[in-house]
């Protein structure tokens, strides 16, 4: 298992104690966002639907790059140091 940082947006850090980065562990994004739902069980229903899977207002990035763009994207490999990004998707009109 490597140590991965998740960078935590303003809006969710009341959840995680104001903490803007938690370090979490896993193989891979997926299992590094795991862990961090396990850390803080109140995210879930911010970073997952109700299906389970990642919620379609939220951009995920694996050291700045967008996971949607990697082929393995949630099963992209992690290793110690690599640092995801949850950024919220911004509505406007």
């Amino acid at each position: 298992m490597s140590n991965v940082k998740i960078r935590i947006p303003q809006v969710q850090r009341k959840i995680t104690n104001n903490q803007s980065i938690v370090d979490v562990a896993g193989k891979t994004v997926a299992e590094a966002i795991d862990d961090l739902i396990k850390q803080f069980p109140e995210l879930e229903k911010r970073i997952k639907n109700v299906e389970g899977e990642i919620n379609k207002f939220l951009i995920i990035a694996l050291n700045n790059e967008d996971i949607r763009y990697n082929d393995k994207q949630l099963q992209a490999e992690v290793k110690d140091g690599d640092e995801i990004s949850l950024i919220p998707m911004a509505a406007g009109g």
